[in-house]
């Protein structure tokens, strides 16, 4: 069976990437027919998610009490005009269909599994530029066993786990421990979370976020069981 990537076949584009977690369609080659590999869908809180992880982002952010929208707007995203180094898709118009919409941290949110493919890496780049809102790039829910330590440095640089934003990194979940405002902030540094609280400092791995990274992992969706 070989992978076909980068062409049309009876209106499918092949997939340019089949590592890592797997959200939407693979396509195969075998013989003369054309085999769809795909997830199934998720449901959840009256959305159908298309991968499971970001099922259970969903849930971590009803844990935690963020609202969200789940593929709330298409965009065309035009080629920039920039002096970085060329790439293959300096030419082409990409079309962007954000995976969350975080309302009160502003924040668009593309989740994704260890590998970022260049084509969705671009869009993420392109999203950022032409748009007023952050851009995180969500990886695995983390395991909330692996956040509890006193090497703060190797934990935040642990990028099975750490998120990005507008291609900065490393990116976490935080809590204001006074107001409870939840922030998504460089290494976790909650004294960034835009309340008036002071003495703030990194609190990536505050128990209610471990609570909530508990129930995202473990959550069950099969035969409409709630997690």
């Amino acid at each position: 069976m070989s992978l076909v990537t980068g062409s049309y076949i009876n209106g499918f584009r092949l997939s340019k990437s089949c590592a890592g977690i797997v959200k939407g369609p693979v396509h195969y080659m075998r013989g003369d027919k054309l085999i769809q590999f795909r997830p199934l869908d998720t449901l959840y809180n009256g959305y159908r998610f298309r991968s499971r992880l970001e099922a259970r982002w969903a849930v971590f952010f009803d844990e935690v009490g963020l609202a969200y929208e789940y593929e709330p707007q298409g965009y065309e995203l035009p080629p920039i005009v920039s002096k970085d180094p060329p790439n293959q898709y300096d030419s082409e118009t990409l079309w962007y269909l954000p995976d969350f919409y975080l309302p009160e941290l502003d924040l668009i949110v593309e989740v994704k599994g260890p590998e970022l493919p260049p084509e969705d890496a671009e869009k993420v780049k392109r999203m950022s530029f032409y748009s007023n809102s952050r851009v995180a790039l969500l990886r695995q829910i983390p395991n909330p066993e692996k956040l509890i330590s006193d090497d703060y440095f190797k934990i935040l640089y642990n990028y099975d786990y750490a998120g990005e934003c507008d291609s900065d990194h490393p990116y976490w979940f935080c809590v204001c421990e006074k107001c409870g405002k939840i922030g998504y902030e460089f290494e976790g540094l909650s004294e960034r979370i835009k309340c008036e609280c002071p003495e703030k400092w990194i609190n990536f791995n505050d128990k209610r976020l471990l609570k909530a990274y508990a129930r995202a992992r473990q959550a069950r969706f099969e035969h409409g069981e709630r997690p």
